[in-house]
């Protein structure tokens, strides 16, 4: 048998495990989240931690000082960004009403294009069921903030036990990786710490590339839609820069809605929003992801593509998160052998 064909097995082998320790995992999906919203907070913010340990602070206060900074720049985004988006959505719904007479506009430039002669009311009429529906799921969204923040307060355990694991993980990472050594036998140490060594580089490249890569394209993303003349560039950049973490879905969601925002002002900006989205997209995602994540990591994308529709569907935008990290821990398995 020959190494492709190995390498083939393999793979798929790696596919199907992962695809049933999903399924396992989505019996305890209620408290899954919680439990890996913290590891992921603890795996990114290690290194500062690592950082500040290096500068014979104690390995306590690294993770707390580590943490607390997290906290502060979440809470400052925040107090910046939330009075912006609540404005912008307001003028989002006064502008809706716009929307159905650019969209008409558009296919009617388009019909006398290609010299088209078909009646347009049948489209006009579920553009404009269309628009009505999407004003008034905005507007409910709007009414429904109070009950959402108020959830979120009620479900403020929950993110205080996430942080408290992240904090755990941070001040115990070293511990747990010399007990973890230890419970293997000195003929197999060797292979095990390579195992880790190299999951660890491999899932450091994915998640920093991948945060550095969402921050970058959201704030291009929001300043070229505001030199081009979008009224709700902080909405797309605030969103471009969450989604962009969810590969191929997030930027096709970010277009769609960018591309009806820019609507509701004229056709001319929203030609300019498919430019600026192009280019970013283009530049960035296609571009320094493949190379980056894809080339260091050497993950195919259609691997990549099936892991996110297995973990997509069991536990939705935190599987899309997880799923190449769930692959790149059972590929490296062959390391152990």
């Amino acid at each position: 048998m020959n190494r492709e064909i190995k390498n083939a097995l393999f793979t798929s082998l790696v596919i199907v495990m992962g695809a049933i320790i999903l399924y396992l995992l989505y019996l305890f999906k209620n408290i899954i989240p919680t439990i890996i919203f913290g590891s992921v907070i603890a795996y990114i913010l290690l290194p500062i931690a690592n950082f500040f340990a290096k500068l014979k602070i104690h390995r306590n206060l690294a993770a707390l000082i580590t943490i607390l900074i997290f906290l502060f720049f979440i809470i400052l985004a925040g107090y910046f960004l939330f009075p912006i988006i609540i404005k912008e959505l307001g003028e989002l719904i006064g502008n809706l009403p716009n929307l159905q007479k650019n969209i008409s506009a558009f296919f009617e430039n388009l019909s006398k294009v290609i010299n088209s002669s078909k009646n347009t009311s049948f489209l006009n009429t579920i553009l404009l069921n269309f628009v009505s529906g999407l004003q008034t799921a905005i507007t409910d969204l709007l009414k429904t903030i109070p009950e959402k923040i108020k959830n979120s307060i009620s479900n403020f355990g929950s993110l205080i036990f996430s942080f408290l694991l992240a904090y755990f993980f941070i001040k115990d990472s070293p511990a747990m990786y010399r007990i973890v050594l230890r419970r293997f036998n000195p003929e197999i140490r060797k292979k095990v710490k390579i195992y880790l060594d190299r999951t660890n580089i491999e899932m450091r490249t994915y998640f920093s590339t991948l945060v550095l890569v969402s921050i970058i394209t959201g704030i291009s993303m929001g300043l070229g839609s505001f030199i081009v003349g979008v009224k709700f560039a902080t909405i797309i950049g605030v969103m471009d820069a969450f989604l962009e973490m969810l590969p191929y879905v997030g930027p096709t969601v970010v277009f769609i809605v960018g591309g009806l925002f820019s609507l509701t002002q004229s056709l001319k900006t929203f030609l300019l929003f498919v430019l600026v989205f192009v280019i970013v997209e283009g530049a960035l995602s296609n571009f320094v992801l493949p190379h980056v994540i894809g080339e260091r990591l050497r993950v195919p994308p259609v691997i990549i593509i099936l892991m996110i529709a297995i973990a997509g569907t069991i536990f939705g935008p935190l599987g899309l998160l997880i799923s190449t990290p769930t692959f790149l821990i059972f590929r490296n398995m062959r390391l152990l052998f």
